[in-house]
């Protein structure tokens, strides 16, 4: 049986898409809490635990979420004052570079996933 070329790509992008959404629950479900440890005083961290505490799993998707957006813009989330600079350099090295890469392999899965819609559609 012989697969075009475009369902090869879009289940690709499909199983990759999967990936992320699992990953990200998992890791959002069983994590969050520890890595909320690792940023006791930024404000932004504390502020989201308190709205989303009682949010069940989209709360922590939200609370991971911006975890990783805050190590990924350090510099701007600092100057910002939503993280604490004593928090960020005091991360771990190796579960900034996970998050943060995880993160831009969001964003690459769901740019994929846009160009992929617009090729077949145009």
């Amino acid at each position: 049986m012989m697969f075009s070329a475009g369902l090869m790509i879009g289940l690709v992008i499909l199983g990759s898409l999967c990936f992320v959404v699992l990953v990200l629950v998992y890791v959002s479900w069983r994590y969050v809490d520890y890595l909320e440890s690792l940023m006791p005083r930024s404000e932004w961290v504390l502020g989201n635990k308190r709205n989303f505490a009682d949010a069940g799993l989209p709360g922590k998707l939200v609370r991971f979420g911006s975890i990783s957006m805050m190590l990924a813009f350090s510099k701007f989330s600092v100057r910002k004052g939503m993280a604490n600079a004593d928090d960020i350099k005091c991360f771990p090295k190796y579960i900034k570079i996970m998050l943060v890469s995880f993160l831009f392999f969001t964003y690459f899965v769901l740019g994929a996933l846009l160009v992929a819609n617009y090729v077949s559609s145009g």
